[in-house]
């Protein structure tokens, strides 16, 4: 009987960690996001607001000690000039936010970036979000 409590009290608990463990968020609705190289996971969305706004943020999933990262954000296959920079560990980083309002009527594209860069800005490589494809 006692063995039995014992048991439940630990399924209870194993099973109460795993369901209020916050994973990753994802990007707004409409997007996605790409785990990559040195667990970077970048994301990208849509929102329909209006005039419609593109997202853009990354997680580090793991702490791989000072890095630095520079968030992009590629619409039709040219860089944003909005821009984040930061110093990582894990975490969420960003989003930064670009509005489509004066964009053409017709199909468009977009993807986020993520530039990984050591303690010193020596570039170590880059992960890329999925591409999601909107009309603005």
């Amino acid at each position: 009987m006692r063995m039995s409590r014992r048991v439940a009290a630990l399924v209870v608990a194993v099973a109460s960690a795993i369901l209020f463990v916050p994973g990753p968020a994802e990007a707004a609705s409409g997007g996605g996001c790409k785990t990559g190289s040195y667990d970077l996971r970048p994301c990208i969305s849509f929102t329909n607001d209006g005039g419609g706004t593109l997202h853009a943020d990354f997680y580090a999933l793991v702490d791989h000690g000072c890095r630095k990262a520079v968030l992009l954000m590629y619409i039709n296959g040219k860089a944003s000039t909005t821009t984040g920079t930061y110093e990582i560990r894990s975490g969420h980083y960003g989003p930064i936010r670009v509005s489509v309002a004066s964009a053409p009527s017709y199909a468009q594209s977009a993807y986020t970036r993520v530039n990984y860069y050591d303690c010193n800005w020596n570039y170590i490589t880059y992960v890329n979000s999925p591409t999601i494809y909107y009309f603005a």
